[in-house]
């Protein structure tokens, strides 16, 4: 199951946004956990991990690049979609590695096919494992999985 993280500020943009991805979920027959952040320190502080953020930019506080830069700098792999009023960021985002920049307001045509886009990026993240040799057995791991890593005695506890 997806985990998809929507940050904007205004309440109807929010909500906008929300009913586009019902929308493309019940279409696509997926489930996903959504939460709503109405700040980038808000979306900081969970501290939860996501698959996809759909992102405004013009937020109080920290603007939206700040907080993608800053997960970035963490490891964070998620999938980006910048949605914003402004264009003068659009290229900025390539510095993150957004998946998509969508206008306001949105279409769904444009909203769904960011979407695809995201779905699929997320889906090869997900993937990816590393394989453990210990004499006569072989165990993949996915990535995923792992929740911590620990060297004790000259031993790696996954």
């Amino acid at each position: 199951m997806l985990s998809i993280a929507i940050c904007e500020d205004e309440n109807y943009f929010s909500e906008h946004i929300r009913k586009l991805l019902d929308r493309y979920l019940e279409e696509k027959n997926m489930e996903a956990s959504v939460e709503s952040y109405i700040s980038g320190e808000e979306l900081l502080g969970a501290n939860k991990s996501q698959d996809i953020i759909l992102m405004d930019i013009e937020l109080p506080g920290l603007n939206g690049m700040d907080i993608i830069g800053r997960l970035r700098e963490n490891g964070c792999v998620c999938q980006v979609i910048f949605i914003t009023a402004y264009e003068k960021y659009v290229f900025q985002a390539f510095d993150v590695d957004a998946v998509h920049y969508l206008l306001k307001p949105v279409e769904e045509e444009r909203f769904f096919s960011a979407m695809e886009k995201a779905v699929g990026r997320a889906a090869l993240c997900s993937d990816r494992a590393i394989l453990l040799m210990n004499q006569d057995l072989n165990t993949k791991i996915f990535i995923r999985d792992i929740l911590y890593c620990e060297v004790f005695d000259h031993k790696i506890f996954i």
